[in-house]
C-alpha cells in the first residue's frame, strides 16, 4: 500500500486509495464506497477527487476509519485535507505543522 506520508494532496491520495480497492474488488462502486462512509450523495467521492467539494472534519473521521489509518495517518490525514482546502496563509502554517 501507497505510504499516505508521501502525498501533498489529499485529492490524489484517496483517488488512489479507492483505485487500489477498485482493482482488487471490479465490482466495488463510487456509490458503495460512499454508502458505507454515510455520505448522503452517491457522487461525492468524485466531487471530492475532481476538487469540487471539501471535506468536512465528520467526513475526514469517516474516511479516516474507512481506510483503517493509524493514529499517526490520521493526523496526517486530517491535516493534509485542511491543508490542501484553506486559503488562510496563518492555517496553512498550523496544519503543516
Amino acid at each position: 500500500m501507497q505510504n499516505i506520508f508521501d502525498y501533498k494532496d489529499h485529492k490524489e491520495y484517496i483517488n488512489f486509495l479507492i483505485q487500489s480497492q477498485r482493482q482488487k474488488d471490479t465490482k466495488l462502486t463510487y456509490r458503495m464506497i460512499a454508502k458505507k462512509l454515510g455520505f448522503s450523495s452517491s457522487n461525492f467521492l468524485i466531487l471530492i477527487i475532481q476538487g469540487k467539494r471539501n471535506i468536512s472534519e465528520k467526513s475526514i473521521t469517516a474516511l479516516n476509519r474507512y481506510f483503517k489509518h493509524s493514529r499517526s495517518e490520521s493526523l496526517y490525514f486530517k491535516n493534509l485535507v485542511l491543508f490542501n482546502q484553506t486559503t488562510d496563509l496563518e492555517k496553512k502554517l498550523e496544519y503543516s505543522k
